[in-house]
């Protein structure tokens, strides 16, 4: 896949949404002076925007982040025109409106029209603005439909949004703390010295055994290697936006069905006036270990310049991160660029997203092992790993038309790769390549998606939304090793040159239709469907269906709102098609395995939200989910030379659980917390599953729990907190009795007989910062205060000890 193929397809997309809408612009010669009537109560100033867009069926755009995050509108018009009904809502604010040339409104930060003085005694609901605990529902969400979005209040699954705000606020060191610290459910571990790129550990249990991720899109781009989520600097981002659990398959298809995360990079705002702002925060500090004298440092630099002209906006952002020595040979160095920026082309809203990022590492022998073994040789999976460099690349380009105020359609197109090192991760994908020598990975991924949207109004008490769409991708993915592993190449020589293990070759394309009622007043019914052919299914699984169904109810009581949700999704994965094929090197071998069949996994969850004001926020939800045929790589034959591996079909696995979170502010306080448990265990085995798992069992590095918590006080200027995070008990595999096992001699120990279980862990941190100025502030931030190092995952693992950042913030304005 050329940068040449990708920009000739993104230009025909955009010719071809532009030719599509010279007909609707012309229609609209001056859409301020067409005549409407409005009857608006107390309703968020969003839906008082879309109910001009209706009654005028004019084009009215603008970005819900630039909304006041309180306030109600109240207005009553007969016979008034759109420019004096918009003035009027948009009275009291910072907000203004222009008309681009094809005739569409579009809403402002800052006004670049004189607005007309207001047409009659229309006021603000509430006189002054007020909290509103509505508005934190109507942000619009990229996770509501692949075509148009939705406001969260509409979404009838569990979907947790980290805003920009919640990630400055965090003081994550990377994208695995941002996970533990903001979204229940998800266990992220650290490999330690093994490699700087997290890996998701389970996802409301266990949905995979041998590829555990997030389906993952970069503003609309689907990752090549999902697993590289944690590869992404949380710094770069706007927002997150994360399903868990099947429900999200109806609209994203096969690979999601642990769930999806959506991370939205940030545009720019369009209307602001000035000239670019620079904002920068730079900061670092020691790292202790046991295993090095003195201390190892570490640092993490970022920088963002952005700016607006008209109706454009960009920014540009970049950071540079140094994990720090505190293993002897460990080394980790990252540098992320990421641009990306919109502009408004009449009825047309272009965006366009470039990412880079390289990442270069050294994984050391665990020092856990070396001490058990000594300076005898290694094992080949955890052997040391030098001058790694792993590079990754994206652009995407996305076209969102308003045909007319009731229809939108929405083009994406992206390009994703990633090359280089293959990122350590002895649980994922790479299990089984692991084993047989992989160590070197190239995955390239062109997709394209096209969805639209369409409003109806059968009444004034129902309002309906379709939403369908097509989807196909293209992904190569090759893995190599070097000669002396893949080929037993005794040569010094050729010890260095590669050679390789595989190549995949998956084509996937789908169709999916969605309908969304409004019922009355906060009643939503919803139901979706996608039909997905992927080239890895097998012969004669021809098409996989994927179904949804949920509700919500919400109820808006002054300041308080309560919602009320459940939904039902059902989702699958296929296997790569190396999973099938025979393999083999000098030391292993992968037994093929034709009958290997897709994992699947379907259930429910049932929630309650409730928001008073924006004083308390909380969230509840229960699920229940079955997950059938995951894949599990074993040795059928332990006793045999060399090794056999095989990936098999498991069985049938229930996973049930809850996940709590919830926010307060009060006074000079705020304090958020999260919290998930689960049950994760084995119902029924596959009659040709060969492994070590029985009935019963529960499953292996599935924590019970897991949760996260912190406390804020601010006073004047002056900010300070406190906070941990943690998991509960888990089984593990004992893999350093593992190796000395295997040292001593035996053909291959049972995994079973090395399972053990994980005491809970809390890792607290602390954090003081001070603004200066307007334009400065300084922190100071503790990681692991106990300075745990052991057991993060498994007793190979060792993770970096307290670490004390200290750092400033600063911004030209």
């Amino acid at each position: 896949m050329s940068t040449g193929v990708f920009f000739r397809g993104a230009a025909f997309a955009t010719c071809l949404l532009l030719g599509t809408s010279v007909a609707g612009a012309q229609r609209v010669a001056d859409p301020l002076e067409r005549l409407i009537s409005l009857r608006l109560i107390a309703v968020s100033l969003a839906d008082a925007l879309r109910a001009v867009e209706r009654a005028g069926e004019v084009r009215v755009s603008f970005s819900s982040d630039l909304l006041p995050a309180h306030g109600t509108v109240s207005l009553e018009r007969e016979h008034t025109t759109v420019g004096a009904a918009l003035r009027d809502i948009l009275r009291g604010t910072e907000l203004g409106l222009v008309v681009a040339g094809t005739g569409h409104i579009v809403i402002l930060h800052a006004p670049l029209v004189r607005s007309a003085p207001p047409a009659g005694d229309g006021q603000r609901g509430a006189g002054e603005p007020s909290a509103s605990a509505s508005q934190q529902m109507d942000r619009v969400l990229v996770m509501g439909t692949p075509a148009a979005g939705a406001p969260e209040r509409e979404l009838t699954t569990a979907v947790t949004v980290v805003s920009r705000d919640a990630i400055g606020s965090s003081g994550a060191a990377g994208m695995a703390e941002q996970f533990r610290a903001s979204v229940p459910g998800v266990v992220a571990w650290n490999l330690g010295q093994a490699g700087p790129v997290a890996q998701v550990g389970s996802v409301r249990g266990s949905s995979s055994f041998s590829a555990n991720y997030l389906k993952t899109y970069l503003d609309g781009v689907e990752l090549a290697s999902p697993y590289l989520l944690f590869a992404v600097d949380p710094a770069l981002l706007d927002r997150i936006e994360v399903i868990r659990g099947p429900q999200g398959s109806a609209l994203y298809g096969s690979d999601a069905i642990s769930g999806v995360a959506h991370l939205v990079s940030n545009k720019g705002t369009i209307g602001e006036r000035g000239p670019p702002r620079l904002d920068a925060s730079l900061s670092g500090g020691p790292v202790a270990s046991e295993f090095v004298a003195p201390p190892a440092w570490t640092q993490h630099h970022t920088v963002q310049l952005s700016g607006a002209s008209g109706l454009t906006a960009w920014q540009a952002s970049g950071t540079l991160t140094d994990g720090g020595a505190w293993v002897t040979g460990l080394h980790s160095r990252s540098a992320s660029v990421l641009t990306s920026g919109r502009a408004i082309a009449g009825p047309v809203l272009l965006e366009a997203t470039v990412r880079a990022t390289a990442l270069d590492f050294n994984a050391p022998v665990s020092p856990q092992l070396m001490s058990v073994l000594g300076t005898r040789a290694a094992p080949r999976l955890v052997a040391a790993a030098t001058d790694q460099r792993l590079r990754i690349a994206t652009w995407g380009f996305t076209a969102v038309h308003e045909v007319t105020p009731a229809w939108k359609q929405t083009l994406i197109v992206g390009y994703d790769r990633n090359w280089g090192a293959l990122a350590p991760q002895r649980n994922a994908a790479t299990v089984a390549d692991a084993l047989l020598g992989a160590s070197a990975e190239d995955a390239r991924r062109f997709s394209v998606r096209y969805g639209t949207s369409l409003r109806l109004s059968p009444s004034s008490e129902v309002q309906s939304t379709i939403t369908a769409g097509v989807e196909y991708s293209h992904l190569d993915r090759e893995r190599s090793g070097t000669s002396d592993v893949i080929n037993g190449d005794p040569a010094a020589a050729a010890a260095t040159r590669s050679v390789a293990l595989y190549a995949d070759t998956i084509d996937n394309a789908g169709a999916f239709a969605q309908l969304k009622v409004e019922v009355g007043t906060g009643l939503v019914l919803v139901g979706g469907l996608r039909g997905e052919h992927n080239s890895t299914f097998g012969t004669g699984y021809g098409t996989a269906w994927s179904p949804m169904l949920g509700a919500s109810l919400v109820r808006d009581i002054g300041r308080v709102s309560a919602k009320l949700r459940a939904a039902y999704g059902r989702g699958i994965r296929p296997p790569p098609p190396s999973a099938r094929r025979a393999l083999a090197t000098r030391e292993y071998r992968q037994l093929p395995n034709s009958a290997l069949a897709p994992e699947a996994q379907s259930g429910v969850e049932a929630g309650a939200e409730l928001y008073f004001s924006r004083v308390v926020s909380l969230s509840f939800t229960a699920f229940d989910q079955q997950a059938d045929g995951l894949i599990q790589h074993v040795l059928p034959s332990p006793r045999t030379a060399p090794r056999s591996v095989q990936l098999q079909n498991v069985g049938r696995i229930s996973n049930r659980g809850m996940e709590l979170a919830g926010e307060l502010h009060w006074a000079v306080l705020s304090a958020e917390a999260s919290f998930a448990t689960v049950a994760s265990r084995v119902e029924a085995l596959s009659p040709s599953y060969t492994g070590d798992l029985r009935v019963g069992d529960d499953v292996p590095e599935v924590p019970d729990w897991s949760g996260a918590a912190s406390v804020t006080a601010r006073v004047r200027r002056l900010s300070a907190s406190v906070g941990a995070t943690w998991l509960g008990p888990w089984t593990g595999y004992d893999w350093l009795g593992y190796y000395r096992a295997l040292a001593a001699g035996e053909p291959a120990p049972a995994l079973r007989d090395h399972w053990l279980l994980y005491r809970a862990r809390v890792r607290p941190q602390l954090s003081l910062s001070q603004q200066v100025s307007d334009r400065l502030d300084w922190f100071t931030r503790v990681d692991n205060v106990t300075n745990e190092q052991h057991d993060t995952r498994d007793n190979l693992q060792v993770a970096p000890g307290r670490t004390v950042w200290v750092g400033v913030r600063f911004a030209t304005r």
